[in-house]
């Protein structure tokens, strides 16, 4: 268990939070989930007992892309949410009351029943003060914003929690965190943690000064340049998380072998290249939640194209798209980035061209929902 890291593992027995589980915790003796809650009761008769992992997907590609496949269906209808999604997964027996003031909540039984129990105002008076549902893989639960909920596994199970922020300030606390992240080196030029002076020192006429550290940060701030390359910073992380349906962290870029020019590729399914034009001759493509500047030339739209539109084409064809050789050199760089990314891949000889599923993408001035 690493604490302050991602995925975040924790344990919780009889309501407390153990922080030392040991082997509590799932195993490679484990062969499957009945025989770790099996071993789990046998260790815990008395206790409901539980492991929450915050942010699993990002350790496991297959699975982060199977997520946000389901995500982007509800993206599609509803619009993509401003502020990451949450993900985490529960294993073991558990009863637990949460009250989700600023959060939306989709859970994805995959082991097991769970049941919810709502009350409070969203709860129809026809049911009277509260309404019980019962939840089983195939199936899934969601609830608004404003929903104060009792959620209980008695025999054991697994699920997927997808919790979608509504926080009205969380815009602006994002903006906020890439304003001073963006203007690091200038407010803190060594590196180092600000400590501000207690008691405050006073001015001559007894007013109280503003520290150094805080008066280069508004000097920072308060420059032009600055406010037009945060709305640029902006830009490309709202065509990330677009590409990525708000499901962040994504997984890390992988490795992949040199592309050959007899290799035959296609788009990866559910992945879709979001691009947007940053003015100047460029454009920012993005796809999994990765983005990248492009040039922003006829042949680097064709090729965007061509691979939206689906089928499959040797990179020999895709690269050839372009009129010089700068613009084929640029096509297989491109390639390269997107098959880092999970967003090519490569295909048998026997796989037939067809047509794929997902449109083309470009990136919304604004989400609904």
């Amino acid at each position: 268990m690493r604490f302050f890291t991602l995925p975040n593992v924790r344990f919780f027995a009889g309501g407390e939070e153990i922080r030392a589980p040991g082997a509590l915790l799932p195993g490679v003796r484990d062969r499957d989930l009945p025989g770790y809650l099996q071993r789990l009761a046998a260790r815990l008769p008395n206790d409901l007992a539980r492991v929450e992992i915050e942010q699993p997907l990002m350790a496991d590609a297959a699975a982060w892309d199977e997520v946000r496949g389901f995500l982007a269906g509800l993206c599609d209808r509803v619009g993509c949410p401003l502020s990451p999604i949450v993900a985490s997964l529960v294993l073991g027996r558990f009863d637990r009351h949460h009250a989700h003031a600023n959060e939306s909540v989709l859970l994805v039984p995959l082991q097991g029943e769970i049941r919810v129990r709502f009350e409070d105002a969203v709860v129809p008076a026809r049911f009277g003060n509260a309404i019980s549902l019962a939840c089983r893989p195939g199936r899934m639960l969601y609830w608004p914003a404003g929903c104060r909920v009792r959620e209980r596994c008695a025999e054991g199970g697994l699920a997927l929690r997808l919790v979608i922020p509504h926080d009205p300030a969380a815009p602006l606390e994002e903006v906020r965190k890439l304003f001073a992240t963006m203007r690091q080196a200038e407010i803190h030029p060594r590196d180092e943690t600000p400590y501000l002076p207690f008691p405050p020192r006073k001015r001559a006429n007894g007013a109280v000064a503003v520290p150094a550290v805080l008066a280069r940060m508004h000097r920072a701030l308060a420059q032009a340049e600055a406010v037009e390359q945060a709305e640029q910073a902006l830009r490309v992380q709202w065509a990330s998380r677009v590409s990525a349906c708000a499901l962040e962290p994504v997984p890390g870029f992988v490795a992949c072998d040199a592309l050959q020019p007899r290799d035959r590729v296609r788009m990866a399914d559910g992945a879709r290249i979001v691009m947007m034009p940053m003015g100047a001759g460029v454009a920012v493509w993005a796809v999994n939640g990765y983005a990248f500047a492009v040039q922003d030339t006829p042949a680097s739209e064709l090729l965007r194209r061509r691979l939206t539109e689906g089928g499959v084409h040797t990179v020999a064809e895709l690269c050839g798209s372009g009129v010089s050789g700068s613009d084929e050199d640029a096509a297989l760089a491109l390639l390269h980035r997107l098959c880092g990314a999970r967003a090519l891949r490569r295909t048998g000889a026997r796989e037939s061209a067809g047509r794929s599923r997902t449109p083309p993408a470009s990136v919304p001035g604004s989400a609904r929902g």
